[in-house]
Order: structure tokens, then C-alpha cells, then sequence
């Protein structure tokens, strides 16, 4: 479809008195363009519950505040072709959002990361499959009503140095792979600040699955506590 033809039929459909239930777009010349936010702007009016974003991109891609306002949308996936940056808001939304799906994008700030998953008052599954966390010291994950979180990072993608859960209690499937840069935590202090900041939160999940590189940190703090007893 062209682009004037996909323009058309956003007008056609902004003109219509009917609600979304699913939409998916593959997108494979998105340049933050207008004609794309024009699409979800219209998505969000005729409120739309389930948002499948497929994007080729080699530019920033934004959460603008028509998206983070739909009330209606519960479920949202973005998969981005190229590892570009996903610019998120800084102000509160999604405020029925269920569902959290994202795949090779490139995060720049964690602080604003923590604060957008914290801002999802009624998440409930988070997903991040081979995105980028750039220099990310901590990844913060605070979300009281997350029940599935799966963050599976390759090590030439960058993954964070530690992890936190906090106000997690109502986790119950838990997925951690990091086959990064664990292999540099030896010492005892630094195995057990990983395994308090990462298990800490999610010590009453029912199903537990880690990376070969977490079990190595596990292996690697019992047989250190072995060791200094005396």
C-alpha cells in the first residue's frame, strides 16, 4: 500500500463512528513521519484495545501522548527491525494497559524506563526480548499488579548491570536471561548485592526460569559462602 493510500484510509477511518478491537501495522519506512502518528491518533479516538506495531526504522521512535492517553488499549506490542530508541513519555498513562510487549528497542535512560513501567498502574505482563538497555547501571522494575515478566537480553545487545524488583508481589512467572557481562561478578559482595536486588522481589513466584550466566552467579555466592565460613 502507498503512502497516499494509507493516508486516505486513515481519514476514511477517522470518519467513521466504529471501535477497534485489534490492529496491526508493519511499517517498513517509518521516519517518525506524520502520516504515522496521524494513524495513531486515529487508533486512539476510535479506541482501540489491542495495538500490534511491526516498525523498520532507523530513527527515534516516540510514544506520543495520544498513545499513552487511550484509556481503551490493554495490549501493546512494538517490534522494531533495527534497534532504534524508543523516546517515552515522562508524564503518566496508559492507565489500562495489561499487556507490554518490546522487541529489539533500544532504551537510553533508566530512570525514565522505571518510571514508565511504574506508571502502568494495571500491567500485569511484561516482555522486553532482545532490546537494548544502553549503559544501564540498575533496571528498575516496580509494578504492583505484574504477574509474567520475561527480560531476555543477548550480551553483544548491552543488558543491565544489576536488577531490582520492588513492590512485585504479585509476580508468579519470572524469566531472566543475561548471557552478558555476570561472568565479571566473582566476589561475594557482588554476588550476593545481585542475587538480594534481583531475587528479593520475586521470592514468592510460582515458576522461575535463568540464564546459564544467573546460575553461575548463584553457583558462584554458595560456594564463596562455603568457603568464608569457618
Amino acid at each position: 500500500m502507498g503512502n497516499q493510500r494509507f493516508r486516505e484510509l486513515g481519514i476514511d477511518v477517522s470518519r467513521r463512528s466504529v471501535h477497534i478491537q485489534r490492529f496491526r501495522l508493519k511499517y517498513t519506512n517509518y521516519r517518525g513521519d506524520y502520516t504515522f502518528y496521524k494513524w495513531m491518533n486515529v487508533l486512539a479516538q476510535r479506541k482501540v484495545q489491542r495495538l500490534d506495531l511491526k516498525l523498520h526504522s532507523e530513527t527515534q521512535m516516540e510514544l506520543r501522548r495520544c498513545m499513552v492517553n487511550c484509556e481503551s488499549l490493554v495490549d501493546l506490542k512494538i517490534y522494531i527491525d533495527l534497534y532504534c530508541v524508543l523516546k517515552l513519555p515522562e508524564f503518566p498513562g496508559f492507565t489500562g494497559l495489561k499487556s507490554l510487549n518490546l522487541c529489539k528497542v533500544q532504551f537510553s535512560d533508566s530512570v525514565v524506563l522505571a518510571k514508565f513501567v511504574s506508571s502502568c498502574p494495571v500491567l500485569e505482563s511484561l516482555i522486553m526480548h532482545s532490546c537494548v538497555f544502553s549503559d544501564f547501571k540498575i533496571l528498575d522494575i516496580t509494578a504492583p499488579r505484574l504477574r509474567n515478566l520475561n527480560i531476555n537480553v543477548l550480551a553483544f545487545h548491552g543488558s543491565p548491570s544489576w536488577l531490582s524488583f520492588k513492590d512485585t508481589n504479585s509476580l508468579q512467572n519470572v524469566l531472566l536471561y543475561f548471557d552478558s557481562d555476570l561472568s565479571d561478578i566473582t566476589t561475594f559482595e557482588e554476588s550476593r548485592n545481585l542475587l538480594n536486588n534481583t531475587l528479593k522481589g520475586i521470592r514468592n513466584i510460582q515458576v522461575l526460569k535463568l540464564s546459564p550466566a544467573f546460575l553461575e552467579v548463584c553457583f558462584s555466592y554458595f560456594s564463596l559462602q562455603y568457603e568464608l565460613k569457618p
